[in-house]
């Protein structure tokens, strides 16, 4: 009998229909639940899933494959999100595991493709727009970009725990980024552990290298204190060279202005929770993790053709986090300090 009854068992196991799983479908969302869980529009994911489609979609057919959309909808959602616990609950049907394998393949489609999303202009206009937009917000002339870094957390490999651990004390890459005045990222440097100084990062970049053999077109990124005062740097006045009402405007003009990156921080780590520290820390090697942070950058790129980011607001950071510049006495060039005491007189005087 109850070999009759476990053949009757495995007779019914072999005749259950195979239900297919229920797999998100963007079409089913209206454009606010796309961005809120995606953040981006459907048009933009659409553009992106055109870039991507080759390495997302399964070679051969399947009735259990994941479709490429669905993977790059649960890559989205974990950056928007910084959770794999979520987005499975969003993407239904696919295993953690599975959301970790679609994730790398869509930031390293991204990554390979980063150019096509973070650039400087290429164009003399494109300069006079950037310059433009930056007068606009403080009045200081020749503006190309504002710099800075900004610390994402992230779990330390073993053996090299040291050189991940920033001033704040907590783990990090101390990522370098470049914006213009709408927030666009002009560019990015991911690379270096928290332990490394602004300074230093910027020094061993290749944007310093483009500066010094004068590769790029006349004018100054606005940088904090942290940084040295150069022609193409520009710093703000330290509080002994503030000598009259030209210098103190500068110096609130210069505040102005490069206000723009600390809320591009600000709005980067709302949008891409996975960045930010209320998110946990990535739970990747630092290798992968700066391919998430540039393919972050890249979709905020994405988002900002369309000003889709406008209505987020920074997120707030406790103090000094992003917002103290972490002061050290550079030298300062002769000739950089006379062109830019020569711009105060000119732009800032009565």
């Amino acid at each position: 009998m109850q070999g009759e009854r476990e053949a009757d068992n495995a007779e019914v196991r072999q005749r259950r229909p195979d239900i297919p799983r229920v797999r998100l479908d963007i079409e089913t969302l209206n454009e606010q639940q796309v961005f809120e869980s995606f953040r981006l529009n459907r048009e933009k994911i659409y553009q992106l899933y055109a870039l991507l489609q080759d390495r997302l979609e399964s070679q051969g057919y399947s009735s259990r494959a994941v479709p490429g959309m669905t993977k790059l909808l649960g890559a989205l959602h974990f950056l928007a999100s910084g959770s794999f616990q979520v987005t499975g609950g969003i993407v239904t049907g696919v295993h953690k595991s599975t959301l970790s394998k679609h994730l790398s393949k869509v930031i390293d489609g991204l990554y390979d493709n980063c150019r096509k999303f973070i650039f400087f202009p290429t164009s003399p206009r494109g300069w006079r727009d950037v310059k433009r937009d930056f007068f606009l917000l403080g009045g200081i002339p020749n503006v190309l970009g504002a710099i800075d870094c900004t610390h994402i957390a992230l779990r330390p490999p073993v053996r090299r725990e040291i050189i991940f651990r920033n001033r704040k004390h907590f783990h990090s890459l101390n990522v370098q980024i470049i914006c213009d005045a709408n927030m666009r990222i002009l560019n990015v440097v991911a690379g270096f552990p928290g332990s490394s100084h602004d300074a230093y990062i910027l020094r061993n970049s290749g944007v310093w290298r483009l500066f010094e053999t004068n590769q790029m077109p006349e004018g100054h990124l606005l940088a904090d204190s942290a940084y040295p005062l150069k022609k193409w740097i520009w710093t703000p006045l330290k509080e002994n060279q503030v000598v009259g009402p030209a210098e103190l405007r500068y110096n609130e003009a210069h505040i102005r202005t490069r206000a723009i990156i600390e809320r591009l921080f600000g709005v980067l780590k709302m949008r891409f929770r996975c960045l930010d520290r209320s998110g946990g820390d990535l739970q990747f090697s630092p290798e992968k993790a700066i391919k998430i942070i540039v393919a972050c950058c890249c979709l905020h790129n994405m988002a900002q053709e369309h000003g889709m980011l406008n209505d987020l607001l920074p997120t707030p950071q406790p103090p000094g986090e992003i917002f103290e510049p972490d002061v050290i006495n550079h030298p300062q060039p002769l000739n950089a300090h006379l062109e830019r005491s020569a711009t105060i007189q000119e732009f800032f005087s009565d």
